[in-house]
């Protein structure tokens, strides 16, 4: 008993003295850990802004680091799909992976869908996921993991949440005008973004590395025309030649969003980025 207690002093000393190693596996969370932790922990992403994580697959320096981490935090929802036995292995000798899709399921799965692949795993890009819910669940799993700096995170969270909320009702007094709208997306990356303000998206790229076909260009044409659409949104990380098609062919405006971060320093600075790329196009 008594060499229990010492031993568990000993790793309270540890992480007293060094900072907790996290790694995430996409560029937002990276940032939002950036933001939570500062220097309490030490934080690297495996999945760089500019890679697709739906398409990347890991090299063996990638295993190392994740395997090495005290936390790793992962997204779920099959958004890292070739990443998706390396984590599993690696949570059955550990358990410290985190997916953030565990905090916002009950909240986004449909009665009707049956398995994670066939939900949309860009949950981190609504404002109401991340003030809700997944800002308070990180900050819990960071306390648990580190509960020294238990006051520290739980500061951070709260003034990081202000700052969303912030962002929030700017966007709310902007786009409450539009609910009830449509904006026509090349990926449907910001399904849930929208979503909070009650605007629908129609994604032109549903899968991955696919092509609209002429005829279903000619239909978004279409539609654009008759007013369907209040704006179209290109991606950073996808390719821009069909949704300059429709842009050339139409009326719509035109704004690039960037659901990774690719030039962000902060998460509060990725809403901050992709709110003015919409009000842009929006002539807001």
């Amino acid at each position: 008993m008594r060499s229990k207690i010492l031993f568990i002093v000993f790793l309270l000393l540890i992480y007293s003295v060094f900072p907790i190693n996290i790694v995430t596996t996409i560029n937002p969370y990276y940032l939002l850990l950036k933001d939570l932790a500062e220097d309490k922990a030490t934080i690297s992403v495996i999945i760089e802004p500019g890679e697709n994580p739906h398409t990347y697959s890991p090299s063996i320096g990638d295993a190392k680091k994740l395997r090495s981490a005290d936390l790793v935090i992962a997204n779920g929802f099959s958004l890292e799909l070739y990443l998706k036995d390396t984590l599993k292995d690696i949570n059955n000798e550990n358990s410290n992976i985190i997916y953030i899709s565990n905090f916002a399921e009950d909240l986004i799965r449909d009665e009707h869908v049956e398995k994670a692949e066939h939900i949309n795993p860009h949950i981190w890009l609504s404002l109401d996921f991340m003030i809700e819910q997944i800002i308070p669940g990180l900050t819990h799993k960071l306390i648990e993991a580190d509960p020294n700096n238990k006051e520290f995170y739980v500061n951070q969270s709260e003034k990081l949440v202000s700052d969303l909320k912030s962002i929030k009702k700017e966007a709310s007094d902007m786009l409450k005008h539009y609910s009830g709208t449509n904006v026509l997306l090349s990926h449907p990356s910001f399904k849930y973004f929208f979503e909070d303000f009650n605007i629908k998206e129609y994604a032109i790229f549903e899968g991955h590395g696919d092509e609209p076909t002429i005829k279903e260009l000619k239909s978004y044409i279409e539609k654009a025309n008759n007013g369907e659409f209040i704006a179209i949104f290109g991606e950073k990380q996808q390719n821009l030649e069909p949704v300059q098609v429709i842009v050339n062919s139409t009326d719509l405006d035109m704004g690039i969003l960037d659901p990774l971060g690719i030039e962000s320093q902060s998460i509060v600075g990725l809403f901050r980025y992709n709110l003015e790329q919409i009000k842009e196009a929006l002539n807001e």
